[in-house]
């Protein structure tokens, strides 16, 4: 009886995470000598929107639309434009000197205290309650994904020499047009093992885009494919 080598591909793995839009800042201004500043202001997304910092340089805001800037001022320091890191909370914000004073006003420390608060918790129940989350979704479910994978996908022939078996991790982006796109072996199992998942996630069709709070938004997903051989 003769014996043959074939492969299964397994689509071992599946989950995804949701790059969110920034609804909600919080953080610290310290001034030149690291001491928090009072009373400085945090302007959102070049709007009228906007906060102050308290007697301990904090401040907080929550938002229903997305943030994409912040601008920091501050009498004798120069102004701060804050684009990328808004989601890594809380914010450390250093800013610099204008000029060599370096002395805050009286009136001006007295009336950082003019905070909101009331507004702020207001702002965040409403946020709280309109967060909705969907993530990317594949046209069809995994078995279709399998499927398909097993059409674009073939054994490296020195994997089936070899007898090589083993996984390999992929993550890569849905963007907001449900495209994939930016692959990156995060686990190899060689160059030949690797070309294949990137040519199985380079070939997909288009997916569901995802969404949070009403924005479309892009989604990170991480799957494993497993190579594996079976005598029969």
């Amino acid at each position: 009886m003769m014996r043959y080598l074939i492969f299964v591909l397994t689509l071992a793995s599946f989950f995804s995470k949701a790059q969110s839009p920034v609804l909600y800042i919080e953080g610290t201004v310290y001034g030149h000598d690291q001491e928090p500043i009072p009373g400085a202001s945090i302007n959102i997304n070049g709007s009228s929107e906007k906060t102050t910092t308290d007697a301990n340089g904090r401040f907080e805001y929550a938002s229903t639309y997305e943030i994409d800037e912040i601008s920091i001022s501050s009498i004798d320091h120069k102004s701060l434009v804050m684009k990328d890191k808004l989601g890594h909370l809380p914010l450390e914000i250093h800013l610099e000197l204008e000029n060599q004073k370096g002395q805050y006003p009286a009136w001006f420390i007295a009336d950082s205290t003019d905070y909101k608060r009331a507004d702020f918790e207001e702002k965040k129940e409403l946020l709280q309650f309109k967060l909705v989350k969907t993530s990317a979704r594949y046209p069809g479910d995994i078995f279709e994904m399998e499927r398909f994978m097993r059409i674009i996908m073939t054994y490296p022939p020195e994997g089936l020499a070899n007898q090589i078996e083993g996984q390999v991790d992929v993550e890569f982006i849905i963007n907001t047009e449900g495209r994939a796109e930016n692959p990156r072996i995060v686990k190899s199992l060689g160059e030949a093992f690797d070309q294949q998942v990137l040519k199985f996630v380079n070939a997909m069709p288009r997916w569901s885009v995802a969404e949070q709070n009403g924005y479309k938004v892009s989604d990170m997903k991480t799957i494993t494919v497993e190579f594996k051989l079976k005598e029969f």
